[in-house]
């Protein structure tokens, strides 16, 4: 115990049994002591460089022991984790250990719209939210499907935010209900497209200007072609061959370059159409009236054939009058008799003091009957030279 004991001369007298208290370093969780520097015994007791553990936050201190044992540390406290608000993540099944020394979360799963592999909680490090892992978006793809143009799609891939826009119907296909759109994709992989139909064209009918009798078809617009085309009779290809042009929508195809036959009137020597009546398109074509021109005979009723193109109908029937001549001479005496395809001329008699040349001229439609004539001639011319001698002698 404490005992006094009295002085040998004026003084203080003197105390024994009270020595320092000397305190230890506690073991407190939360306290890292690895910096620590420490005086013990209460007297004079420090200690300095203590910082809160790992999972613990605050600022840490201490207090002398009150009796001899471990100091007194305060102001460190675990480390309190927060749910995070991370999207693909449900938490409606968690069971959770915030404290971090202590943190645990079991029941984590993603959300309809993410991968599933095997969602992952972390304890995180200071006062916030622990971190989750293991849930991704699922990504959906451009499809490659036919009848669809992709080239303007715009918006999210994403499943959970999915939002393809700008889907476009192909060349040759069509848009029908709400048009192509675009739905998310189930699983990760392309999504699907809906709305565009192939457009099947037809053979138009109807079209008389056009021969399909030879025609060899593909109908469908993607692949459309069709050949062997031809105008029917009465009509002609205005360039080239007529053409074939694919629907834009389903039904007929259509049709081009065959143009109605119109002929025109010719310019033919030999022909007068002062008086002709004229139909002049290939398909009602008559002419009627047409009569031979002055110094042109028929060798059968003019006629006129309708033209296989644009251009002059053709005409037959007209040819031109024909002379052909006979000469008959004597010794004193020329007699000439002219005859053409209308009638006779007549006879002229000339005397002359050299020999004369006595003629016949005769048509090749009245050869016969001018060969009769001339036959006659040479003593009619004969007469008539012996009168005009006695009449000059």
């Amino acid at each position: 115990g404490i005992q006094a004991t009295a002085c040998t001369e004026p003084n203080p007298y003197t105390i024994t049994g009270c020595v320092p208290i000397i305190c230890t370093r506690p073991t407190a969780e939360g306290y890292d002591f690895s910096s620590v520097a420490e005086t013990l015994d209460v007297p004079n007791f420090a200690a300095t460089g203590i910082v809160c553990g790992s999972g613990f936050t605050g600022t840490a201190s201490s207090a002398p022991c009150s009796s001899a044992g471990p100091y007194i540390v305060s102001g460190c406290a675990p480390s309190v984790c927060t749910r995070p608000s991370e999207a693909g993540y449900d938490f409606t099944g968690v069971t959770e250990d915030l404290q971090v020394p202590t943190f645990s979360v079991s029941g984590l799963a993603c959300l309809t719209g993410y991968t599933t592999n095997s969602p992952a909680a972390t304890v995180c490090e200071i006062t916030s939210a622990y971190k989750v892992t293991g849930c991704d978006p699922i990504m959906c793809t451009h499809p490659n499907f036919a009848g669809y143009d992709f080239s303007a799609v715009t918006g999210s891939l994403a499943l959970p935010t999915f939002g393809a826009t700008g889907v476009a119907c192909s060349a040759g296909y069509e848009a029908f209900g709400a048009g192509p759109t675009a739905e998310v994709c189930a699983a990760a992989g392309p999504y699907s497209v809906t709305g565009c139909a192939m457009i099947i064209c037809t053979r138009p009918t109807g079209a008389s200007t056009y021969d399909f009798s030879g025609v060899t078809e593909t109908l469908e617009a993607p692949t459309f072609q069709v050949t062997g085309l031809a105008c029917s009779r009465g009509y002609v290809a205005a360039a080239g061959q007529p053409v074939a042009q694919v629907c834009p929508t389903p039904g007929p195809y259509t049709v081009s370059g065959c143009e109605l036959i119109k002929c025109t009137r010719p310019t033919t020597p030999g022909y007068d159409f002062t008086g002709a009546t004229e139909a002049l398109e290939a398909l009602t074509f008559q002419v009627s009236g047409i009569e031979c021109a002055t110094g042109y005979e028929a060798t059968a009723t003019p006629s006129a054939v309708a033209c296989a193109a644009p251009g002059p109908y053709s005409v037959t029937g007209c040819v031109a009058t024909t002379t052909t001549s006979t000469t008959t001479t004597t010794a004193e005496t020329t007699t000439t008799t002219t005859t053409t395809s209308t009638e006779a001329a007549t006879t002229q008699a000339a005397v002359t003091d050299p020999p004369t040349t006595t003629e016949v001229n005769t048509t090749v439609a009245e050869e016969a009957e001018g060969a009769a004539v001339v036959s006659d001639a040479p003593q009619a011319a004969l007469s008539a030279v012996a009168m005009a001698a006695l009449f000059w002698h």
